[in-house]
């Protein structure tokens, strides 16, 4: 908002059309929007991978463990 304030305002000082300063400021607003997001997305790769090692490994893992111990478990018995 400040900044379409300095562009109306440098407009009117200056007497050049508003049309060309809003554009510029469109175009600024847009490529700092841009790098915003493209911090955001680089800050949520590590997020994303803290998830994935704690949650979803050993939630993948907690079959095969279950299975390969009711094998165990199952070998034990027979041997005895």
């Amino acid at each position: 908002m400040q900044r379409l304030a300095a562009a109306l305002g440098r407009a009117d000082r200056l007497g050049v059309p508003v049309a060309g300063e809003l554009r510029m400021a469109a175009e600024t607003a847009r490529r700092e929007r841009g790098h915003a997001v493209a911090e955001r997305a680089a800050e949520a790769g590590p997020r994303i991978l803290l998830v994935v090692v704690f949650l979803l490994v050993p939630a993948a893992l907690l079959p095969v463990i279950t299975a390969v111990a009711l094998s165990a478990v199952d070998a034990l018995r027979v041997a005895v």
